[in-house]
């Protein structure tokens, strides 16, 4: 399940009339950035990419850097164990007496008392990403059914460049196709995010 660059870009290309290699009109590290913009903002709005960064531990050291890509976090573990009390920064520096967790600020995480940090242990970020890529042989780790979607903000990117009434137009098209298909992709992320097991006394549906 995934989306090839190489696709993303012929796509691109073919809408803004701009396929032939030896005159692009768009240069290609320039429909990269678009498309890592693209990236950006899907990432924000749908919370669509995961991954785990395991951080080695150092004795007594109860801060460490968070990944680079870092967006959202969804579980800390350390030693096997998930950590459930997580709190933003402000509110745990607020408490007189706070308990054994972890807080996050926007470059690091950090462990309170309580957690004794041991050397050759582990911490596992479990977290949402920005997806980047930076050539168009790579593939992203989205469903087929995202393409136009990508395609889309891309173009309403692109387009911005043409200042004349004609270009802006084309841009703002884009735009609302784009809102569009974001809608509709992130109500079918929601229905798989929020799907359940539905029993029968014969079969599970």
């Amino acid at each position: 399940m995934a989306i090839l660059v190489s696709d993303l870009i012929l796509s691109v290309r073919s809408r803004l009339t701009d396929e032939d290699r030896l005159k692009y009109k768009y240069p290609e590290a320039e429909v990269i950035d678009a498309l890592n913009s693209a990236l950006a903002h899907l990432s924000e709005a749908l919370l669509c990419f995961t991954r785990t960064w395991v951080i080695p531990c150092k004795k007594g050291i109860g801060r460490y850097e968070l990944p680079e890509d870092f967006l959202r976090l969804i579980s800390v573990s350390y030693q096997g164990k998930v950590i459930t009390d997580v709190q933003s920064m402000e509110s745990r520096m607020n408490d007189p007496y706070p308990s054994a967790g972890v807080s996050l600020d926007l470059q690091t995480i950090h462990f309170f008392p309580g957690v004794e940090i041991k050397e050759k242990e582990n911490i596992s970020l479990y977290y949402h990403y920005y997806e980047t890529i930076s050539d168009k042989s790579e593939m992203i780790s989205l469903p087929k059914i995202a393409k136009e979607t990508i395609v889309f903000y891309m173009l309403f990117l692109l387009f911005q460049r043409n200042v004349s009434s004609k270009g802006i137009e084309k841009s703002n098209y884009y735009l609302r196709l784009y809102e569009r298909e974001l809608q509709s992709f992130r109500s079918r992320v929601r229905k798989n995010q929020q799907s359940k097991h539905i029993c029968t006394d014969y079969i599970r549906v």
